[in-house]
């Protein structure tokens, strides 16, 4: 009779760590999915999006790229014009400058998304025909 008691009381102590065990697993599962659906952005930090800015520069062979720069540092060197195929610049500080402020642009109003530049934005800022 005095093991039956000790038996009962076993299985009713695993019972309860089971039952312990299985609440951390789904509270540890809510932590996950909190934090996997949460907005984490490399790019910004807390609610406010970084500060982004451009500067144009010359290439060796005298065409133009530009650099983006967030919160003081580089975030986008671009010496060639995007969507072109090849290692072909700018070639003007104008044209740069058109694509570098759509870049900017694009930044400002999705700081989660990385800005991709197509042929058609390009024909619209007549850096391509």
């Amino acid at each position: 009779m005095h093991w039956e008691n000790s038996f009962s009381f076993y299985n009713k102590n695993r019972l309860y760590t089971l039952k312990f065990f299985s609440m951390i697993k789904i509270i540890s599962l809510y932590v996950c999915l909190f934090f996997c659906s949460s907005n984490y952005c490399p790019i910004k930090s807390g609610n406010h999006p970084a500060d982004f800015s451009f500067t144009c520069f010359t290439n060796e062979d005298r065409t133009w790229g530009y650099d983006i720069v967030s919160s003081g540092k580089l975030f986008i060197h671009q010496p060639t014009i995007p969507a072109i195929p090849g290692q072909i610049g700018f070639i003007d500080k104008r044209s740069a400058s058109k694509v570098a402020e759509l870049v900017v642009k694009k930044l400002k109003e999705k700081p989660t998304d990385f800005p991709t530049i197509n042929l058609e934005e390009l024909k619209k800022l007549k850096i391509i025909i």
